[in-house]
């Protein structure tokens, strides 16, 4: 969950994020997606995705989801 410091005027992400990367596949023609605990790591992979003018690569960042939820 993000929160902002009023003195600074910056938002800070907790420790509980995680990156999820959707990028178009260039070869296949398909959607596809990985998840990433840094976002260094997701940069980089997002980054790798970009290989000619119709590729596309998108980094989102979002809370982790804990051992105990489900995905809906």
């Amino acid at each position: 969950m993000a929160e902002n410091t009023a003195l600074t005027g910056t938002t800070t992400l907790s420790d509980a994020t995680e990156y999820h990367v959707h990028y178009l596949d260039a070869e296949s023609g398909k959607l596809g997606h990985e998840t990433f605990a840094l976002l260094a790591e997701a940069e980089r992979f997002a980054d790798s995705k970009l290989v000619s003018a119709d590729c596309w690569a998108t980094v989102d960042a979002v809370p982790a989801m804990g051992e105990g939820r489900a995905a809906a």
